[in-house]
């Protein structure tokens, strides 16, 4: 599924020659003029960027106009493969049957999605028993036979390569497969699941698209020659039988060459698990990339993490290696020690398995929050009584229902009046630290804010009013005002927990100003600013000031009070 509004390029990305694109065909991603379908051809409204290259695409920025426009995955949809179940499929067509050596999927999410894994299937053919669809004109899909994600069948004549293969999300991640002995005219990828951005719907795809020729194999024996020579002594591009497990480790030299490992090395990451049971996950461990020593991220080795769920030591905490936070606390599986002793965030001492180690109602992470900004406190987060750090306000806050609050009691109406303090500087989406997307996905911090699917929890009791700085109306959720929050997400969150009553929050704030210059009573006169000879306006006046001498008040769409 290609991103909305992007280029499509076909780059090179090894020495093996580039396999040459004739046309692609597929459901793009996009938010406007929802025709589900792209069906792009040179000189069909796109280009070959570079004359010279004819594997290189680019799609050019009048998308929009161009209506190769598609509805792209909504969070909370259910991805179900087979017919009228896809939602994200892309075809190219190489225009005969060519040896296909390496797939490269590039930049797989846009720059506000989750960083994240996604699955996509693989499937190539020569000849499919359904034909590609034609791209519909505007308006059209009643005619077209095809749902509005521009649903295809791959079960006639097609081949699948592989199942729920792991496609990284990253911003900039880059995901390659190996195609041995695969041979085809046309190469499907149909994405599976949505880890896209959290609080739009959630647009996953692909930017760029590399497909390189199979490489060199002297002796046809779905080994190339140079990964051969690479593993033999002497040099040999013969001398490696596919079907034989040379170390062993589980994994045959043709499985070690579609994986990347090493077929000479049972432990190619050297973390104390061989390569073919970190590929399949035996028992209680689930399956672990045979590349990297610490799969989580978490510093914790994947030999170490034993999925137990249960503490044996620091050797043994019994984490999984494929969550960095295996309790969901919002503290990594490293820092938390289990020793009961409290060092430092660090070295927390609480128990990764469990997310309130000492059981007294307030999360591990919370009560390290409150340690470290002040540590005279001690060693609670061990402590069950420890009663300086239980919050009187529960950590974390129930998640919101759908009530709208008592309808027989007054409304509860707070005004956040405020200069710059209290102006939304909170970034919701993005991967990077301190946004409100990567705290409540990757960080496991406050649940009660994070939906089902990757959306945003709402707040039906309290409705947010912004003016000035945050304009936002409507019921207080993360993205209210936009893409940044202010103090009123949290306020309102309590606030709205507490009270059985509606809650109307009103925010006026802007920076540099008064606290009353929004909401100036009636009786609110002018006032003369001697210091720089200014009058500032009363109640019903704007604009906001004038020079004292020479200038007066004058009529205006704000006011003072307004």
């Amino acid at each position: 599924m290609l991103l909305d509004d992007t280029t499509l390029t076909v780059i090179p990305a090894s020495s093996s020659a580039l396999v040459e694109t004739v046309s692609i065909t597929g459901s793009h991603g996009g938010d406007q003029y929802a025709n589900g379908l792209v069906s792009l051809t040179n000189g069909s409204g796109i280009n070959k960027a570079n004359p010279d290259d004819p594997s290189t695409w680019t799609m050019n920025g009048d998308a929009y106009q161009a209506e190769w426009m598609a509805t792209y995955l909504k969070a909370g949809n259910v991805v179900t493969p087979g017919l009228n179940g896809k939602v994200a499929w892309t075809c190219l067509d190489f225009g005969s049957k060519t040896p296909l050596g390496m797939l490269y999927l590039f930049n797989t999410n846009y720059s506000g999605g989750t960083s994240s894994t996604d699955q996509f299937n693989l499937y190539y053919a020569e000849s499919p028993a359904a034909a590609l669809p034609a791209q519909p004109a505007k308006g059209t899909f009643a005619t077209t036979g095809l749902t509005p994600q521009a649903d295809y069948n791959f079960s006639g004549g097609w081949t699948l390569f592989n199942t729920a293969g792991p496609l990284n999300a990253a911003k900039a991640g880059i995901t390659s497969l190996n195609l041995p002995g695969v041979s085809a005219r046309y190469l499907a990828i149909e994405i599976l699941s949505n880890q896209g951005d959290s609080f739009t719907g959630g647009r996953v795809g692909f930017d760029e698209i590399a497909i390189t020729a199979a490489p060199l194999d002297s002796d046809s024996d779905g080994l190339p020659d140079a990964f051969e020579l690479a593993n033999t002594d002497p040099p040999s591009t013969a001398a490696l039988d596919p079907a034989i497990d040379y170390e062993p480790d589980g994994l045959t030299s043709w499985q070690e060459y579609v994986l990347d490992t090493d077929p000479m090395d049972p432990d190619t990451d050297g973390d104390g698990l061989n390569d073919g049971p970190e590929n399949v996950g035996v028992g209680n461990r689930p399956r672990t990339n045979p590349l990297l020593a610490d799969t989580d991220g978490d510093k914790l080795s994947d030999f170490a993490e034993s999925n137990t769920g249960v503490w044996g030591g620091a050797a043994d905490p019994g984490t999984d290696p494929t969550k960095a936070d295996t309790d969901g606390d919002g503290l990594d599986d490293k820092a938390e020690t289990n020793t009961g002793t409290y060092v430092s965030a660090g070295d927390s001492g609480t128990n990764p398995l469990n997310p309130d180690s000492d059981g007294d109602g307030a999360n591990d992470w919370y009560e390290v929050v409150i340690i470290d900004s002040n540590p005279a406190l001690g060693n609670p987060p061990n402590s069950p009584n420890d009663s300086a750090l239980k919050p009187n306000i529960p950590y974390p806050l129930p998640a919101p229902d759908t009530s709208t609050g008592a309808t027989d009691k007054p409304v509860k109406v707070y005004i956040m009046a405020g200069q710059s303090n209290m102006v939304g500087y909170g970034q919701v989406a993005g991967t990077g630290p301190g946004t409100l997307q990567r705290m409540t996905t990757t960080e496991s911090k406050f649940p009660n804010l994070a939906g089902p699917g990757g959306t945003w929890t709402t707040r039906n009791d309290v409705r947010y009013r912004g003016v000035v700085s945050d304009p936002g109306d409507g019921p207080l959720r993360p993205d209210v005002a936009g893409d940044k929050f202010g103090p009123e997400l949290g306020f309102g969150n309590v606030m709205g927990w507490y009270h059985d009553e509606a809650v109307l929050l009103v925010k006026p704030s802007q920076g540099n100003r008064s606290l009353m210059w929004d909401i100036a009573a009636p009786t609110t006169p002018p006032h003369d600013y001697a210091v720089n000879g200014n009058t500032y306006a009363g109640y019903g006046q704007s604009p906001g000031s004038w020079n004292t001498s020479t200038g007066q008040p004058f009529p205006g769409v704000w006011y003072a009070g307004k």
